[in-house]
């Protein structure tokens, strides 16, 4: 009988694996890195490396560059309860 495969903690669809593995470790940049350079290159390829994923180099380098002239991430979240749209008028 062959092995099975264990299932991977992450899965990602083929075509945006990189992107949403990158922007993943921009917030968890965001929200456990110090400093001035918490959203350095190296930092993001540690958090890569730490979940056992792999992207092609470029991401790494858009990511940190449009983290780092954001400054931290809360412009591009949503904040949690926001209003929705009013109901419509009766009548």
């Amino acid at each position: 009988m062959a092995e099975e495969e264990a299932p991977k903690a992450w899965s990602f669809a083929d075509q945006n694996k990189d992107e949403q593995a990158v922007a993943l470790a921009a917030l968890v940049l965001d929200q456990c890195g110090e400093g001035d350079d918490k959203f350095a290159p190296e930092k993001f390829e540690a958090v890569l490396k730490a979940a056992g994923l792999s992207v092609a180099p470029h991401w790494v380098s858009v990511f940190s560059k449009a983290a780092t002239l954001a400054g931290d991430l809360d412009c591009m979240c949503g904040a949690p309860g926001s209003g929705g749209g009013g109901g419509g008028g009766g009548g």
